[in-house]
């Protein structure tokens, strides 16, 4: 298990003088790369795309999975919002970067996801096209007639695709109608670094975007053509964009600071595989046409509201908040990461909403399939036992009604927070945005853990043993420790801020043990070296080596 999957280890240790053995310790050593995501929570027709496009192109298949969710949320009804508590309410707005080296196929995984999308836009803009072309007609006679009034110009259609635009025109975009959009990029570096080369308007063009990620109502003031121009204040009903785009990493952590405004924190990061040999040959129509049937089906729907069912509410909801929260709290995490936690918390409702959405539209869905036995007595039977909000209006009004989100879903969307979404960050965090240095640090930890032979560790063992904290002051130590309370190695001997002692969970250094030999070995030569004053004694072998001869 990487250093950076809390799924199995304990993510606050208890406050506690003895432990036990928590059977699952988190690996300081291990190269980070992403774990996979977990197919088996997608309803049928996105898995079979995926698979399918997965052994055709060879391309990441988690990568693929998150580009088909997000062009899923793209393709939902931006006013679409699942309940997660008094007043609260999520829309299905995901933003997906797609972070990855050149060669693993970050363009084509975008192309295909938005594919569907895209003709639907096509199709749309030839409707209106000769629509528009018809009122030319009409305008044109009633200017030679002067009597006959062809009326107003047919309105752009909406839009679910948009790629190169300004602020000013995605405002537009999104004020035709309150459906919402998804933003597509190919490469993510040149969107943020436009922020920085348009130094006149990038501030408010990101701060526009910041706002997209939440939705709702939006004014856009221009110039525009003076008081005589209508279009020069832009009212926006609903300002939601998704966003789907790929990015390299050396170029994202070239990027400067994009944390403090938690731009950066509203991403979900999915840190890519390197590309497989596909199957040029392999078949890929069927699963395509399936995969655009329910992008159709999923874009033609009305805006609904959804709630979570008793069971999941208190099985799974509750406790994935608590979850979160308690990550929050962990010592050690940076700012911009703990931010990045923050936002999990809407993420994983929003998941929730996205899957039960695509799964309610999927036609090969199981739960699609109604058994005979479902009867009018069986219905009235399951509205007295959940009440009224757990079935649609007949005519398919959404005021005071919610659709249901089951327990299965739920757990299907914490499968995905806590093995693929949460490791996935906490890499992006460690690895790319602390460049290194935060992995490096903690391997220096680790190493002193298992070395030593102590099972109490007070923060004097930690200044004296680990040269990364010399001279650090208490909260300091507190935090680091904090970490590897998080990754399950140690427990905090009080519940003190600052505790006067963690301990070794038992089971550690037995579980590394041929780590603790390497780190024990370590230490001993370096010891060696500091004794002989700066180099490193000779062994014996070398010595014999010497005497003989190259």
């Amino acid at each position: 298990m990487s250093m950076l999957d809390l799924t199995d280890a304990s993510t606050v240790a208890p406050q506690a003088k003895t432990v036990s053995p928590t059977g699952s310790f988190a690996d300081p050593y291990a190269e980070f790369d992403g774990p996979p995501f977990p197919l088996e929570v997608l309803p049928p027709t996105l898995a079979r795309f995926v698979k399918a496009e997965h052994q055709a192109m060879g391309a990441d298949p988690s990568a693929l999975a998150m580009a088909a969710l997000t062009a899923v949320a793209g393709a939902i009804h931006a006013e679409t919002v699942v309940r997660v508590g008094d007043s609260w309410w999520e829309k299905p707005i995901l933003w997906t970067a797609l972070i990855g080296a050149p060669s693993t196929l970050k363009s084509p995984i975008v192309d295909k996801a938005k594919k569907p999308l895209v003709r639907i836009d096509h199709q749309r803009d030839e409707t209106w096209r000769a629509e528009h072309k018809q009122w030319q007609r009409r305008d044109k006679a009633a200017k030679k007639s002067k009597t006959d009034d062809p009326g107003p110009p047919p309105p752009r259609p909406p839009r679910r695709i948009i790629q190169d635009a300004t602020s000013e025109k995605v405002a537009e975009i999104l004020a035709r109608e309150p459906s919402g959009s998804l933003m597509v990029h190919d490469e993510l570096a040149g969107w943020m670094g436009s922020f920085d080369r348009y130094n006149s308007s990038g501030g408010s063009s990101r701060a526009f975007y910041l706002q997209c990620w939440n939705g709702g109502i939006f004014h856009k003031d221009r110039v525009g053509g003076g008081k005589s121009d209508a279009d020069a204040e832009i009212r926006v009903d609903n300002l939601a964009l998704c966003m789907l785009g790929g990015i390299q990493p050396d170029k994202l952590a070239s990027m400067g600071d994009l944390t403090n405004d938690g731009l950066l924190q509203r991403f979900l990061p999915v840190l890519m595989r390197p590309a497989e040999r596909g199957d040029e040959d392999h078949p890929v129509a069927r699963a395509e046409g399936d995969y655009e049937k329910l992008i159709r089906s999923i874009n033609e729907a009305p805006a609904a509201k959804y709630s979570f069912d008793e069971e999941a509410q208190y099985r799974v909801v509750k406790p994935v908040l608590d979850y979160l929260h308690e990550l929050e709290q962990v010592d050690g995490f940076s700012a911009a990461l703990i931010g990045a936690i923050g936002k999990l918390k809407g993420y994983f409702a929003r998941i929730c909403l996205i899957l039960a959405i695509a799964e309610r539209y999927d036609d090969s869905a199981p739960c699609n399939k109604k058994p005979d036995c479902f009867t009018l007595e069986r219905r009235e039977s399951l509205r007295e036992l959940f009440g009224d909000h757990c079935f649609e209006r007949a005519d398919g009004g959404m005021e005071g009604y919610c659709k249901p989100i089951s327990l299965e879903i739920a757990k299907a969307a914490e499968k995905v927070l806590r093995s693929f979404v949460l490791p996935h960050l906490l890499g992006l965090y460690d690895v790319l945005v602390n460049g290194g240095d935060e992995r490096h640090r903690i391997r220096e930890i680790a190493n002193f853990i298992l070395a030593s032979d102590k099972d109490r560790l007070r923060p004097s063992d930690f200044t004296s043993g680990v040269r990364a904290l010399r001279g650090e002051p208490a909260q300091k130590i507190a935090e680091c420790a904090g970490r590897f309370c998080a990754m399950g190695w140690l427990v905090a001997e009080d519940d003190r801020p600052n505790p006067k002692a963690w301990l070794a969970v038992p089971g550690l250094r037995e579980h590394f043990t041929k780590r603790r030999e390497q780190a024990k070995n370590a230490r001993a030569e370096a010891h060696a070296i500091l004794r002989a004053g700066g180099s490193r004694p000779k062994k014996e072998s070398d010595k014999s080596a010497d005497a003989h001869g190259p």
